[in-house]
Order: structure tokens, then sequence, then C-alpha cells
């Protein structure tokens, strides 16, 4: 399977990736309903690490600009 990443929504992935961080940095809070059990949080980490490794795959195809907003 090939994806066209010219045709990704980097700015919606970046938006989802932040807030995938927010829930593991809230997560760990005590006074906050949401705890996310070692297994959750091991899965939401191991997504954010094949996020990052598939922007920055793409920002070497087609720049870091289209993928993070910023020229790195």
């Amino acid at each position: 399977m090939q994806v066209d990443i010219g045709a990704m929504d980097w700015e919606l992935l970046r938006k989802q990736k932040e807030q995938l961080v927010k829930i593991t940095q809230e997560s760990g809070k005590s006074n906050l309903p949401l705890t996310l059990p070692t297994e959750a949080s091991e899965a939401v980490d191991g997504m954010l690490n094949l996020l990052d490794r598939i922007q920055d795959q793409a920002a070497d195809q087609i720049g870091s600009m289209a993928v993070f907003g910023f020229e790195s």
C-alpha cells in the first residue's frame, strides 16, 4: 500500500498529535478524572512515536514547512 503524502492534511495531523500529547501529560495528574492504564499509555506513546517517524520521513520528501509548519 502506498500513501500519497502530498495529499495528507499535515496541519490536522499536527493538531491531533498535540491532543494525544496532552492526553498523556494530563493523565499523569492526580486531580483529573482521566487516568490511562499502563497498556493504554504505552499504546498512545507507540502511536506518537509512529507519527514522529512518519512526519520525519515526509519532511525529508516534501519539506518540513509542509509537515511541521516551520522550516527545520
